[in-house]
């Protein structure tokens, strides 16, 4: 990748979190493990760069770090940035295993990752896709996630920091209410990530508070068993004889089947149920072929009222694409680059009250005296067409005393220096409304361009 392919990369990264900002969610979570792009810059197994942006100590997180500092500028403070990072990229030796602890202290010290999760594996051992209760990859993420924690906690005796610290999250593996207890009382993590759980059990917060209460009440022996017990079985995936030995033993196919049956039934918890009041149950007759079929051919039987769109979906964005034409049926699906330019060009200039008119000397002019070429030949002189900046801004109240356009700012508080102070007060009380509505006039200009993956002529060329 050349430098200008990474600038790319990381305003993709930044578009992708105002996207989501202003879509209503919470926050967003950076995938720096599993192999996948920014990961490759951070493990040596891949990263065999030899400038700034090489796998060195002190360069393997630049592009996470920009990345980060990146989407912090352009989102509130109360936006969450989050990060899953490896940890199994570094268990080769006790060398790498500390590297990846300073990797983590050197995240929180930036002040401005709000949790890192702790995970593992990529697609050549692709150990994040187990799915056995009490598995080795379990055990490893959970020690090494407390031990993430302590490291993290021992920057609290550096003054020099001042933002939060970021939270330990573990996930993975935890299937019962004793490994959810077990793992925040053990200090393993400070947050605690449900995944395929959260599809076979859509309910689970409420079956936690049902079990606990249920817990209370019953006797200790029987306590034990809604403890130990999955709150849910895991699907079995195993292959009769004859297929496994057609079937060749590479991890990621048995690890690609299991997801494969996780999405069809996430597909069916999405569907309607077939009777008012009927729970929701997992298809446990479904087999790994059944699932890996029904997750790439399915017909979507439910009703398309409000929304020109295929019945038949081929893949599982076709998901996604649906909800989205559900969500926003009067939205145009497609515009031309043009169609997009102009619409971003009139938000601009009625951001900069450039498109408004005013009734001067019998005719309709623009309040700016860049538009004056609009009017030229009208017999309207320029100093009439220019409305005044510090005029036009002004709340109606005020609008009445100020006659001409201020020489200065002396000369703007003699004219108003009778007014009322409540007219101050409701005419301040204006501007900062109208401050409001030009931050989110602003704030859907950022969007279009988003939308449209271009950017408009600098509002100053019009200015």
């Amino acid at each position: 990748m050349s430098l200008n392919d990474i600038d790319n990369v990381v305003e993709a990264f930044v578009k992708g979190a105002r996207v989501a900002s202003k879509s209503g969610f919470d926050g967003v979570q950076l995938h720096a493990a599993h192999g996948y792009l920014i990961a490759q810059f951070i493990s040596p197994k891949s990263n065999e760069r030899t400038d700034g942006y090489s796998s060195r100590p002190e360069n393997a997180l630049r592009l996470l770090k920009r990345i980060v500092s990146a989407i912090r500028s352009v989102v509130s403070k109360d936006f969450v940035v989050g990060i899953k990072i490896n940890c199994a990229d570094y268990t080769d030796d006790h060398d790498r295993h500390a590297l990846v602890l300073d990797h983590f202290r050197t995240i929180a010290a930036w002040g401005e990752v709000d949790f890192i999760e702790v995970s593992g594996g990529d697609y050549e051992k692709p150990d994040f896709l187990a799915t056995q209760t009490r598995s080795p990859r379990q055990a490893l993420f959970s020690h090494f996630s407390r031990t993430a924690m302590d490291a993290i906690e021992s920057l609290k005796q550096e003054s020099t920091l001042s933002a939060p610290l970021p939270l330990i999250l573990l996930t993975g593996g935890l299937r019962t209410p004793e490994l959810l207890h077990t793992a925040l009382a053990a200090r393993h993590a400070h947050l605690l990530g449900i995944g395929r759980t959260s599809i076979l059990c859509p309910d689970l917060p409420r079956l936690l508070k049902e079990m606990e209460k249920e817990t209370r009440e019953v006797g200790t022996a029987s306590s034990e068993a809604y403890w130990s017990s999955p709150f849910r079985p895991e699907p079995d995936l195993t292959f009769s004889p004859i297929i496994r030995n057609l079937v060749p033993t590479i991890p990621l196919v048995g690890a690609g089947i299991g997801t494969a049956w996780y999405v069809v039934t996430f597909r069916r918890l999405a569907a309607p149920p077939t009777s008012k009041g009927m729970s929701f149950e997992p298809d446990y007759n479904l087999g790994p072929l059944g699932a890996v079929f029904w997750m790439w051919i399915w017909v979507d039987t439910r009703p398309t009222s409000g929304m020109k769109v295929c019945r038949r979906r081929l893949s599982p964005i076709g998901i996604v694409t649906a909800a989205f034409h559900a969500r926003w049926p009067k939205s145009p699906l497609c515009k031309t680059l043009m169609e997009y330019e102009r619409q971003i060009l009139g938000l601009k200039l009625e951001a900069g009250s450039l498109g408004l008119k005013e009734t001067l000397a019998g005719r309709e002019v623009y309040t700016h005296v860049g538009w004056l070429a609009l009017v030229s030949g009208a017999g309207i002189s320029a100093s009439t067409t220019y409305i005044g900046i510090v005029r036009s801004g002004l709340p109606a109240l005020i609008h009445e005393r100020v006659t001409s356009t201020p020489a200065d700012w002396n000369a703007f508080l003699t004219m108003v220096r009778d007014i009322n102070i409540n007219d101050i007060r409701e005419g301040a009380a204006e501007l900062r409304a109208a401050s409001q509505r030009e931050r989110l006039m602003e704030e859907r200009i950022q969007a279009m361009e988003v939308q449209c993956g271009i950017r408009a002529a600098p509002r100053d060329l019009y200015y």
